[in-house]
This record gives structure tokens, C-alpha cells and sequence, in this order.
């Protein structure tokens, strides 16, 4: 995907956005969305791919889905601008994040709205109804869930009480602010593009692709445990902004009194030696094993979910398996060097 689209579709938008538009959204499109892998974005149009009858793969659906595609790449973009002013986060993908950037500072958040509204624009623009009325309400519904996901993140963020750090609370965090938008929103609006969305499909999605976006989520947060200089993710913050992440729920989980008396002395402390030591604990309970073994759960569970589907239901198990078998890839590398 080139960065060009944004600029070809800018000059569809109305003359009240065009100046502004033309100038900072292919900027902030180059610093934030381009400079990712755009896991998202291409898993949209995989699961298009998978789902569209031959028929339908003309140039312009196969430039409507580019289009769905790119909206939830700028959907994440605009909540990494927020998220990172929340976290106070340095850098994102190996570079400055956008509000550390000279001139910037908090109109990054206006900027974060612009993209927002950059999003419907460009539905409006390319999309024609209804298909359009439906992929919108799927973009705000998973804006109500990052939302929702936030302030439970910030909250626990805030909380002194790590008898709320539990398996069931991160797994209710990350379904709201990790697993909508990273695999069911993409799986969402390449069925609306297909005319395949129904209560029954968004149950089936809903079902299956939950767990794996949390999936999604516990492999980033071991990233930032596995190395916290890794160009793939932001810097290093969950131990000092004491974030309910996965490593830190599995440790509560499987450390004994005296670890867990340590992990509550330095967890969400910026000194060095208690970032350190907590670093350590995740490496005497062996937190990479226990990963394993919680990731292979994980999975066995989500195949028991696909083989429990109706015969005939939509979209179907084969579909659903392809899905997974991607993902998994992913998830699987947790190796330092991954970019």
C-alpha cells in the first residue's frame, strides 16, 4: 500500500478539508502508519481475499478494500497518538513518537481527530450505501471499545491493588482495547464488502477472533519484556507505568510470597535497578515457557470454538482456520529481531 493513496484521495474531500488534509495527513500517515507492519491493514484484505466470490474481485472493489484496509491502519494510528501522550511514551516503531516531535506537543491530539474524521472521508468518498452505513457503524463501534479499553487500562494503571492484575481482568481489557480492532473489525468490514455480514456471522466472528486478538496482545506485551529496544513496539514503559500486561498477570500467577512482595515494592517505579529487578523476576519464573504453554492453550481453545461452528456457517471453519494459521506466525516470533 503507498503512501500516494492518501494523497489521491485527499483531493476528493471537501475544500474545507483539502488545505489542512494535504499538508498533515499523508505527514502523519509517513510517521506513524507507513512506518509499521501493517498487520491490520493486511489482514483485511486477506480475509477479503477469503471471502470474495470471484465476481466480485474487480478493480473497484479491489480498490474499496484498499481503501477499508488503510482506514484501520489510520484507526490504529489514531490510537497510538493518544495512547502514547497517555503513556508519556518516548518513541514508536524506532522513531520519535508524534508528540515528541518539534512544534507538535499536544496538538497531537487534534491531529489524532483529524484522522478520525480523515477515516470517514474517505468512506464517504469510496464507499457507496449501504455497505458504507455498515462499515461506519463497525469503525464506531470499535472506536466505543478502544474507549471503553482506555479508561480500564488507565484505571488499573492508577490502582495500587494488583489483586485486580487477574487473567479474567486482562483478558476483559484486551477485549475491548486489543481484540476489536486488531482482528475482528478487519474480518468485520471485509464481510460487509462481500455482503456477507449478519448477527450470525458477527457472533461467529465475535466468538472465534476474541481470543485471538488478545492473543495478538500478549505477544506485544512479552515483546516489550523480550526486548525493550525492539523497533516492532514503543518503548519500553509497561513496568514503570504499571500496566496490567500480560508478563506482570502471569507472574502474579506463578511467583511465590517473596517474589511477590518484590514485583509490589518495584513494579510502576522508573528507577532503573527496580525496572531491573522486576526483569529478573519474569526471568526466574520463566515467563517465555509459561507463554508457551498459555499460547498453546489458547490456541487448542479457539479450534474447539471453529469446530463447534454450524456446517454451513458464515464465514465458515476453513475460513476461520486460514485466519488463525496467519496470525500464528506472528504470534510464534518472539524473537528479539522481529520487525
Amino acid at each position: 500500500m503507498s503512501s500516494k493513496f492518501f494523497t489521491r484521495n485527499i483531493s476528493r474531500n471537501s475544500a474545507f478539508w483539502t488545505k489542512k488534509l494535504t499538508i498533515q495527513s499523508p505527514m502523519i500517515a509517513e510517521h506513524e502508519a507507513l512506518a509499521r507492519e501493517p498487520i491490520q491493514g493486511n489482514l483485511t484484505m486477506f480475509a477479503f481475499d477469503a471471502l470474495a466470490d470471484t465476481r466480485q474481485l474487480n478493480e473497484k472493489k479491489l480498490h474499496q478494500i484498499q481503501v477499508l484496509a488503510w482506514g484501520v491502519e489510520l484507526l490504529q494510528t489514531y490510537y497510538n497518538i493518544g495512547d502514547d501522550i497517555e503513556d508519556n511514551a518516548k518513541t514508536r516503531s524506532g522513531k520519535p513518537c508524534w508528540h515528541q516531535l518539534p512544534g507538535v506537543g499536544l496538538m497531537a491530539i487534534n491531529d489524532a481527530d483529524l484522522i478520525r474524521s480523515f477515516i470517514y472521508e474517505m468512506i464517504r468518498n469510496n464507499i457507496e450505501e449501504p455497505i458504507a452505513y455498515t462499515v461506519q457503524n463497525y469503525f464506531n463501534e470499535t472506536y466505543f471499545a478502544l474507549n471503553i479499553g482506555q479508561l480500564m487500562d488507565i484505571s488499573l494503571t492508577r490502582s495500587k491493588d494488583f489483586t485486580q492484575f487477574t487473567m479474567e481482568q486482562y483478558d476483559l481489557l484486551n477485549y475491548f482495547k486489543s481484540a476489536f480492532y486488531t482482528v475482528k473489525l478487519p474480518i468485520l468490514l471485509a464481510l460487509s464488502l462481500c455482503n456477507l455480514h449478519s448477527k450470525e456471522a458477527y457472533t461467529h466472528v465475535d466468538k472465534v477472533c476474541s481470543d485471538l486478538g488478545i492473543l495478538l496482545q500478549m505477544q506485544n506485551d512479552v515483546m516489550d519484556y523480550v526486548d525493550s529496544n525492539s523497533a516492532s513496539i514503543k518503548t519500553s514503559s509497561d513496568i514503570q507505568n504499571r500496566k496490567c500486561c500480560w508478563p506482570a498477570v502471569a507472574l502474579l500467577e506463578n511467583c511465590n510470597d517473596i517474589q511477590r512482595k518484590e514485583f509490589e515494592l518495584c513494579y510502576g517505579q522508573s528507577e532503573p535497578d527496580k525496572v531491573e529487578r522486576v526483569r529478573r523476576l519474569y526471568k526466574e519464573i520463566d515467563i517465555i515457557k509459561i507463554y508457551r504453554q498459555h499460547e498453546q492453550r489458547r490456541y487448542d481453545a479457539m479450534m474447539e470454538q471453529i469446530k463447534q461452528l454450524p456446517v454451513n456457517s458464515i464465514p465458515s471453519k476453513d475460513f476461520f482456520i486460514k485466519i488463525l494459521n496467519v496470525l500464528r506466525n506472528y504470534t510464534e516470533d518472539i524473537s528479539p529481531t522481529k520487525s
